[in-house]
């Protein structure tokens, strides 16, 4: 009909969620993951369901002291950090790249890790988001660029990492952090901020970035133009 397309409410798991699955961080790369999926399918947008702040699903938690009528600080859930990361992957602008451009291997773990690749259309930035779904096991991403662009790109990328603690970072209702920093209760930032770096190298004969990925996480991978557009 030539409308665009916007999913108007969706969620974990429909009727308030359930609990031990949308309030954990399962949740959080659940919500990356489709967030991009919504995209690749030609969406203009998306609007994850809030409710009144008290559902499982609920980003951001709204509860009352005690005495019944006056709200308590607001408490940012695991959901809250994937769409903060999701927002960080495609600020300014950016489209989803084409495979000739760069070339997804997965080196472990293959079924489990997955790659969305950004081109930033106003910078040219490189952006990649890498998602390792698997609860306990680890596994690496190697991104290879196409010949034409690796001149233009310097070997060295960015890393920003979603983590949560914990011996099983899935299941997680707190202790989550995005690039070294936790959000506390009314939205207050804590810790500094952390960003790693992996470098490209030459791998059967193509220019690769290979990046860890710890058990149930997701990183943000970004890489600037040699010669920024001015």
């Amino acid at each position: 009909f030539g409308k665009p397309l916007r999913m108007a409410e969706m969620n974990t798991i429909s009727n308030s969620g359930k609990e031990g699955v949308s309030n954990v961080f399962a949740a959080a790369l659940w919500t990356l993951d489709a967030t991009f999926e919504v995209a690749a399918a030609g969406a203009v947008g998306i609007n994850l369901h809030q409710g009144a702040g008290q559902n499982h699903y609920a980003a951001l938690l709204r509860t009352y002291q005690k005495d019944g009528t006056t709200l308590a600080p607001v408490i940012l859930r695991p959901p809250f950090y994937a769409m903060l990361m999701f927002q960080l992957a495609v600020r300014n602008g950016t489209r989803l790249l084409l495979q000739h451009r760069v070339s997804p291997h997965n080196t472990t773990v293959s079924s489990h890790i997955k790659l969305w690749p950004l081109l930033d259309v106003s910078t040219q930035q490189l952006r990649f988001v890498v998602i390792n779904r698997h609860a306990s096991r680890a596994g690496s991403q190697r991104i290879c660029l196409d010949k034409s662009w690796v001149h233009k790109y310097p070997a060295r990328a960015q890393v920003t990492r979603l983590m949560a603690e914990g011996v099983e970072p899935l299941s997680a209702k707190g202790g989550i952090s995005l690039g070294g920093r936790v959000f506390g209760p009314g939205g207050q930032l804590k810790g500094e901020e952390q960003h790693g770096w992996v470098f490209r190298r030459k791998t059967h004969g193509r220019s690769c970035w290979e990046v860890y990925m710890s058990p149930g996480s997701a990183a943000l991978m970004e890489s600037d133009l040699v010669e920024p557009i001015q």
